[in-house]
């Protein structure tokens, strides 16, 4: 492939790609009250902003006056990915709040009544069947296949936990091998911290979550609440908020991404980046209209979204067919790198497929770990221990056996049909019937 072309779709997909991100945020729905949640998000997207509109100026100069912008916005990927991390937290307690709420009696037969289930499909529930279903369809692709895991991780999230804690902290310490970097001494003690965000984010031993947003307060509050409907409906506000907040987050964390991209060659200028698409210049000062409020936005914040989406996917398109073909120069790698960034990756278990012997450091901080994780479960009531356990189990490395996943599954069920193995049924029906396994 001509160097240049290479150079030039990559260089144009990163324009495209922040105009696309930045917008996002202009148009979001939480943008608005955002100063009322997070000044400090609000600053960092001013920041990125004024770099956007400061192109011109910067494209192309020598290195030694771009590095401060290059820098900045690696710094601001840092934090952003900070954020995310502390938002991931809130949002993983939320779930726990209100998983605990569920395990009582009256709010499982008052979930059942809202889900108006036909009395003949409850009839005809063959626990054993579905466990069959469930296992068959966690080992119906290859063992080192992503989806396997990511199947596994669909039925565990639901299942109750049965396992003893000592039963648990072996699965864990022979799960936890299988991540990758648990054997690399300069990751380990990372990855261990974003394992202990799975199990207990906010222990007082967690070191990774910076407390960029003040919810804690609020946090603490759905605690206090009694009433399930209340409880739902408190969730579901602050969850949103929380949703809404990452997804900021993602697309200035990609704003960042593509705009470091055109800093990357000290060879082009501005106007040469502009001229790749006949839209790209109005783009540009559109969002620094946008940006400066220098006129009335609304009428671009309502007619940018749909032009800046045909012109991402017709550029999308010729980068896509261009990355498939290896870089042939190292700065083309790193702006791949870039593109292929996401503000979610420190929350990233990649599995080992082929294991490697961890050093001595890595398995001393691994033992550590687990027995941290060992003092704290036994510390805490047994119900809200045996959710952290079911949670935990879902997201690290799957390593039962087929037979051992069916006798988990069967055992989570229990011996009699309650309200808890009638939701656990409906959840694992859920689940197979919308990966489409009962239509294959």
């Amino acid at each position: 492939m001509n160097k240049m072309h290479e150079i030039q779709t990559t260089i144009s997909y990163s324009y495209i790609y922040a105009v696309d991100n930045l917008l996002n945020i202009y148009t979001h729905s939480a943008y608005p009250v955002l100063n009322f949640i997070s000044e400090d998000l609000l600053k960092l997207i001013g920041e990125v902003s004024t770099i956007f509109i400061s192109l011109p100026n910067l494209v192309g100069e020598e290195e030694e006056y771009k590095s401060n912008y290059i820098d900045r916005l690696l710094y601001i990927r840092n934090t952003l990915t900070q954020n995310i991390i502390e938002l991931f937290s809130y949002q993983r307690e939320i779930f726990h709040i209100l998983s605990l709420f569920q395990l009582d009696k009256d709010v499982q037969q008052h979930i059942i009544d809202e889900l108006d289930v036909d009395p003949e499909f409850v009839a005809s529930i063959d626990f054993s069947d579905l466990a069959a279903e469930c296992t068959e369809f966690v080992f119906d692709v290859e063992e080192n296949d992503e989806l396997h895991q990511k199947r596994a991780a669909d039925i565990l999230i639901a299942i109750p936990s049965t396992m003893t804690t000592a039963f648990f902290i072996d699965y864990v310490s022979k799960s936890i091998p299988l991540i990758h970097s648990s054997d690399d001494e300069t990751s380990i003690d990372g990855l261990l911290g974003i394992l202990e965000l799975y199990l207990n984010p906010f222990s007082d031993t967690n070191t990774l979550i910076r407390k960029n947003f003040d919810f804690i307060e609020t946090l603490n509050q759905l605690k206090t609440i009694t009433d399930y409907q209340a409880l739902e409906e408190e969730t579901s506000i602050f969850g949103e908020e929380i949703d809404n907040l990452m997804t900021i987050c993602d697309n200035l964390f990609n704003a960042c991404c593509g705009i470091s991209n055109l800093l990357v060659l000290d060879d082009i200028e501005f106007e040469s980046i502009s001229s790749l698409h006949p839209t790209y210049s109005d783009f540009y000062y559109s969002i620094k209209n946008i940006v400066e409020k220098s006129a009335d936005t609304s009428f671009l914040l309502e007619a940018m979204p749909e032009r800046v989406e045909q012109t991402l996917h017709q550029i999308g398109d010729e980068y896509l067919a261009d990355f498939k073909i290896k870089p042939s120069e190292t700065h083309i790698n790193v702006m791949h790198a870039n593109l292929a960034a996401s503000v979610g990756d420190a929350l990233t278990l990649d599995v080992l497929y082929e294991p490697t012997q961890p050093d001595e450091y890595c398995k001393q901080a691994i033992n550590e770990f687990i027995k941290k994780t060992e003092a704290m479960l036994k510390s805490l009531p047994k119900r809200e221990a045996k959710l952290r356990m079911q949670y935990f189990l879902s997201v690290i490395p799957f390593i039962m056996s087929n037979t051992k996943l069916y006798e988990y599954i069967i055992t989570g069920f229990g011996n009699n049909i309650t309200n808890t193995s009638l939701l656990l049924a409906f959840r694992l029906f859920f689940t197979l019937e919308s990966s489409g396994y009962f239509e294959e």
